[in-house]
């Protein structure tokens, strides 16, 4: 009888068990990915947090920012140093991705992403910027320019994120959003279902382009599995859709030079929803469709998209700008 009170225990007491080891392999996974990417550029305290980003070059700023689920390297992956070579290039990590902290209960709002933003080049003494926004960061940068209108040098909207879509965004996004729950899932079951599918997720937003050899590595796409940046990239996915429609609203009061660009075979943001909507309702922006492109224009076309950024630079350029420059 006593021995099968101890295994009806032992079953009982499984999944609490399982529950543990998985939180170990999390912790294990997490030391040995920070010790793998750490921070590349330097730190800046800002409001009680701390904003990692990276800077190079001389001349215009041109200053990128990062989609969903990565980070600053993402950039240093692809087109960086490319734009650091011709201007200033600035990349700098979201709140709560890469090594930038999240401290604000609603810093997964674009426009508070976009104050941060602001925040960190008014701090580098950077005026009206060329903002490159990548997927969820086109919410950013038109945050920004409805917000600043008048410290807006350009903006390339790169497979970006304007306008509400129907549907939903996941059910591991919508776990991972859930207070409590969510830092439980992210910290416990997440990391084998990511390990599962992280290749076929990567193809997917390369799709139908190839993925470049090494991608994984140098664009650090492992730092996204950290428990803390799961549920941050998570609240900033589920809570976008009411924010990004009362946005749309103000799209046509918009008066700063932006290039729309976006590939034809996107099969992660639908540029009938968002590219081509956003470039009518913003008078003189100009609606780039690159053929036979996925989800990742600068890896899969970086020429075309140096010469968008290029453009940008010398429609912001003035006497009066160029000097300070």
């Amino acid at each position: 009888m006593a021995s099968r009170y101890r295994i009806i225990l032992f079953i009982l007491c499984m999944p609490f068990l399982a529950l543990a080891l998985l939180w170990l392999g999390t912790r294990a996974w997490v030391v040995h990915v920070e010790d793998s990417y750490p921070p590349l550029g330097r730190f800046l305290e800002l409001n009680d947090r701390r904003v990692h980003l990276l800077e190079a070059g001389e001349g215009a700023p041109v200053v990128m920012l990062h989609g969903a689920s990565s980070n600053v390297r993402e950039w240093q992956a692809s087109i960086f140093g490319r734009v650091a070579g011709r201007h200033h290039a600035i990349a700098i990590d979201r709140p709560g991705h890469g090594w930038s902290e999240r401290n604000g209960a609603d810093d997964h709002d674009p426009r508070v992403q976009a104050e941060i933003v602001h925040a960190v080049l008014d701090d580098l003494g950077v005026r009206r910027p060329v903002l490159v926004a990548h997927s969820f960061a086109g919410t950013v940068a038109l945050a920004y320019a409805l917000a600043h209108p008048d410290d807006v040098g350009g903006i390339l909207f790169l497979s970006g994120v304007s306008h509400p879509w129907p549907g939903g965004v996941g059910w591991f996004q919508d776990v991972a959003a859930v207070p409590v729950l969510g830092p439980l899932f992210a910290n416990t079951l997440f990391l084998p279902g990511y390990l599962a599918r992280r290749e076929s997720a990567i193809e997917k937003a390369f799709a139908p382009n190839p993925v470049p050899q090494g991608y994984a590595s140098e664009a650090g796409v492992a730092l996204y599995a950290r428990p803390a940046s799961i549920t941050a990239n998570a609240q900033d996915i589920v809570e976008l859709k009411p924010i990004v429609a009362a946005m749309a609203e103000r799209y046509h009061t918009l008066d700063v030079p932006l290039t729309v660009m976006t590939g034809d075979a996107d099969q992660v943001i639908w540029s009938h929803l968002h590219s081509g909507p956003l470039a009518e309702k913003v008078e003189g922006a100009e609606l780039r469709v690159l053929e036979g492109v996925g989800h990742m224009p600068h890896h899969a076309r970086p020429d075309a998209v140096l010469s968008a950024i290029d453009a940008l630079v010398e429609k912001r350029k003035s006497p009066a700008v160029t000097s300070a420059d």
